[in-house]
């Protein structure tokens, strides 16, 4: 404490005070208190904001993880730290405030318990009085300078308060649409360094005229002596103080500020709520855009082998439609099975009860041989069978749905949908519910007719082997080519790969070397082309997010890795940064998805399928109600059609 000397006695200086303790008992505890509250609200204001709003009001483009691209841990942990140094600070404004409340109800007056809070120096008391080199100021002066320090304090601590608080208000603001990002800016930044600004201007004002008054009375010729003069002065007056300065009863103020301390402190969870919600959401896009990027990476590639059979298709019949390979493609999906239909498919024009490979009640056939590795040996094996293995070739031939395998590999085109789902899809569908094609049964009828391909050769009828062998090549490039699925697709360059090295057994059997040697320098072309292409992956998150949309516009690669490319992207692009989940989709992304339409869409019985995909794996089918969690983070999102809080919703439903 403080105990100035009697007005009576002068000091060493020649200085005349009034004697008074300070700071005024019971106030202690909050001598300074502004002072570290601006300190606090600083540092929380500029770790959670600056970075906050650099993420969030910033115009980051189409796809793109952020301006901290594969850092974008980064701006969530420092709204982190800020967080935490903010709530601090909120806690300690609404106890400081509580104190305050109870000293003017005690009998101190505003103006005093101002002083002592804007007392992070420790010598508010010698300003007051005129002691020590205050006093070569005048009263008037030495008053005004208390009152700048008050206001200065107050102007900056409010500033870094009102930065955390602002920014958490405007996003609930820009998440309904009612400020832009500028707009968020303004509203966050503007009054802060306004604040600031005048705050810094008034402390550079009083501590200037402070620092003046120093040096003059440090060059005094008694300012050594001066302290121990002081001391004496100061022990014998102590003693014979008597009763304390009585303030002014500022009940109302005192009142005011007990409401005020409850709300700074709800303030708390105010700022709280959308860091500790969109945090956490933020992580959402790049965590699911990283898992998706190593189970992509192969499917490329095994396309681009393929490439080597595609001289070898059979030839096309112009008179069957689009639609019509759809329906027999759907048939075959369905022979020898018995699976009960989902919501949302077809079911097929025909039935069939006779499986495509018939096995014993152990699954072997008398072959000996997995029929997944018929293309690779079969042919090569005709001439060393038995009659009961090409008996048991002759059967798989003889599968009454044998010519419909035939008659779908002579169509130029494939319109899988118009067969495999219903039109309209069903109100509750999403792609993650979306009926697949049980297509493993088409693998089944490539296999078969590889093997009446075999029973052919065995028969002498090696040019009846190589049409059966080109038509399983042919269904398996109408599949890679046509097919609106990823499974599509790669069942489809499975049976190219089947069909293909089938038709490499069979030259060789047949004696056909150079029909063998052109086949093999056109596989060795298609590795060599495969190996350029994975030099050109893009490499780290952030680069994968970036390509993500010229990929799915890329006519070059697997039609059904660009829907997946696509619904991927649809899916996380709503919570890919925080400026998308503050403030929506913008024109750029609705043109992205048009074009993606107009690439995609092949038929228009895909155009439902479009409608389901745009809105990601979890679609935009209704939900059951999200816990409370969930809802508070839609607080601080944009409510429009297909927003991140739509995502979080579905996810806190478990129907992701």
């Amino acid at each position: 404490m403080d105990i100035v000397t009697k007005a009576s006695e002068p000091t060493a200086g020649g200085e005349v005070g009034i004697a008074f303790r300070w700071p005024p008992p019971g106030l202690e505890r909050m001598q300074g208190d502004l002072a570290v509250i601006a300190s606090r609200a600083a540092l929380g204001g500029g770790l959670l904001v600056l970075p906050l709003l650099l993420v969030v009001a910033g115009e980051p483009g189409l796809a793109t993880l952020g301006p901290f691209a594969d850092a974008w841990w980064v701006p969530l942990t420092l709204a982190l730290v800020g967080l935490a140094f903010s709530i601090d600070a909120l806690v300690l404004s609404a106890r400081t405030m509580r104190r305050a409340s109870r000293a003017l109800k005690g009998g101190y007056d505003a103006v005093t318990v101002g002083r002592v809070l804007a007392d992070s120096g420790r010598d508010m008391g010698f300003l007051l009085q005129g002691a020590r080199h205050f006093s070569v100021i005048k009263d008037d002066e030495r008053l005004g300078i208390a009152a700048i320090r008050v206001a200065a304090l107050s102007l900056i601590a409010l500033a870094g308060l009102w930065l955390s608080t602002a920014v958490c208000i405007g996003l609930f603001f820009a998440a309904r649409g009612l400020i832009s990002p500028r707009g968020l800016q303004a509203f966050t930044l503007l009054p802060a360094f306004v604040a600031y600004a005048c705050g810094a201007v008034a402390s550079i004002v009083m501590q200037g005229r402070v620092r003046r008054a120093r040096k003059v009375w440090h060059k005094q010729p008694w300012s050594q002596d001066l302290a121990g003069d002081e001391v004496h002065r100061w022990t014998a007056a102590y003693p014979f103080r008597e009763g304390t300065l009585r303030a002014l009863d500022d009940v109302g103020v005192a009142q005011g500020l007990g409401r005020a301390a409850f709300i700074v402190g709800a303030l708390g969870v105010v700022v709280a709520l959308p860091v500790m919600t969109l945090v956490p959401a933020a992580a959402v896009a790049p965590i699911l855009t990283a898992i998706s990027m190593p189970t992509f990476d192969s499917y490329r590639p095994r396309a681009a082998r393929s490439e080597a059979f595609r001289s070898y298709v059979a030839g096309a019949d112009l008179s069957i439609t689009p639609a019509q390979a759809g329906q027999i493609l759907h048939d075959l999906v369905h022979v020898g099975s018995d699976i009960e239909l989902t919501a949302g498919e077809r079911s097929p024009s025909r039935a069939f009860s006779q499986p495509w490979i018939p096995v014993d009640g152990e699954g072997n056939n008398p072959l000996d041989l997995d029929p997944y590795a018929w293309g690779d040996s079969l042919l090569e094996r005709v001439s060393e069978l038995n009659a009961e293995q090409r008996a048991y070739l002759a059967e798989v031939a003889s599968h009454p749905a044998s010519p419909d395998f035939s008659r779908l590999a002579r169509a130029s085109r494939l319109d899988a949908g118009s067969a495999r789902w219903e039109n309209p899809l069903p109100t509750t569908m999403t792609m993650a519910t979306l009926p697949l094609p049980r297509l493993g049964l088409v693998r089944s009828a490539g296999n078969a007719h590889i093997a009446a391909a075999a029973n052919q050769l065995a028969q002498g009828n090696a040019d009846a082997a190589e049409r059966l062998l080109a038509e399983v090549v042919s269904v398996g490039f109408l599949l890679a080519d046509d097919g609106p699925t990823l499974i599509d697709n790669l069942v489809g360059v499975g049976l190219i790969t089947s069909g293909g090295a089938a038709l490499e057994d069979l030259f060789r059997a047949t004696g056909r070397s150079g029909a063998s040697a052109e086949l093999s320098r056109l596989t060795a072309v298609a590795e060599r082309s495969v190996a350029l292409m994975r030099s050109d992956l893009p490499k780290g998150t952030e680069a994968w997010v970036r390509s993500l949309p010229a990929m799915v516009l890329d006519d070059s690669t697997v039609r059904g890795l660009r829907w997946e490319y696509f619904i991927t992207f649809a899916t996380v692009a709503p919570c890919l940064n925080m400026h998308r989940m503050v403030f929506g989709a913008d024109d750029e992304y609705e043109t992205f998805v048009e074009e993606a339409r107009a690439s995609l869409v092949q038929w228009p019985s895909e155009e439902a399928v479009f409608e389901i995909a745009q809105h990601g794996w979890t679609g935009a089918a209704e939900h059951a109600s999200p816990p409370w969690f969930t809802r508070l983070a839609g607080l601080y999102m944009s409510d429009e059609e297909h927003s991140c809080r739509d995502l979080v919703s579905h996810m806190g439903a478990n129907d992701f």
